[in-house]
């Protein structure tokens, strides 16, 4: 013979509650952060109910059912002589082992609760409402702090024949009285016409080209590969007098 279990049958009483409880919409913010994104945290669901269900005369007990590769959570809402259950919420395991299992009851505890409160986070529900950055509700009628304006993007600098000169000639470096950059050094370069003129610019400036290559390797770099451009050139082409 089978007997019912009175103690989970809703009393008017208990019904009348609830729907006190659900009369003042409780929204609760989104703290959590996961890859998907934030989403509301049990702790907040808790944080957010225990108030207001002791003030109604409620409260509830999760109950942990077999689930072959997972958790089957189930909620269920006490008070005034009755009780409500949610049903079974069934959250498979990510992992079989103890931390997946652990996360299967902590996702069913979580959405279990939610189902039987009736209580929302989501877009839809919670897109009228306003929360602060710790997740809380803000007060309709608080004061609220406009975001911080972003700076105006300050357009790019075009580059100009002018800008360029100018750039290259802060590059400029004075060794023996003599000025040296990328510019005005390998103007004098290319102005080479042939291997002995450039054999020739070598050994005039082979002292700074030294001190160059000891103490300022950038400048010294640009002036090998313009050195060694301009041979190739004149090896390669015929040079018009």
């Amino acid at each position: 013979m089978e007997v019912e279990d009175k103690g989970l049958q809703p009393t008017p009483e208990l019904l009348k509650k609830l729907a006190e409880f659900h009369s003042d919409p409780i929204i609760c913010g989104k703290s959590g952060d996961a890859n998907y994104g934030k989403y509301i945290t049990y702790e907040e669901i808790i944080k957010r109910v225990r108030e207001p269900m002791s003030k109604h005369g409620l409260f509830f007990q999760h109950v942990s059912h077999p689930r072959p590769g997972g958790a089957a959570i189930e909620t269920i809402i006490f008070g005034h002589g009755g009780a409500l259950s949610s049903g079974i919420v069934d959250v498979p395991a990510s992992k079989q082992n103890e931390h997946g299992y652990g996360g299967a009851v902590t996702y069913g505890k979580r959405y279990s609760l939610v189902l039987a409160l009736g209580i929302g986070g989501d877009k839809d529900l919670v897109e009228n409402y306003q929360f602060d950055d710790d997740g809380k509700l803000i007060e309709a009628g608080a004061p609220v702090e406009p975001p911080p304006a972003k700076p105006a993007r300050q357009p790019k600098s075009q580059k100009t024949p002018e800008n360029v000169q100018q750039e290259a000639k802060s590059k400029n470096i004075m060794v023996n009285g003599k000025e040296y950059g990328p510019l005005i050094t390998c103007s004098e370069i290319n102005a080479c016409v042939d291997d002995i003129a450039l054999e020739q610019w070598k050994e005039e400036n082979i002292t700074a080209l030294k001190l160059l290559a000891q103490n300022h390797e950038e400048l010294n770099g640009i002036i090998n590969a313009a050195f060694l451009s301009r041979k190739k050139a004149i090896n390669e082409e015929d040079i018009p007098f």
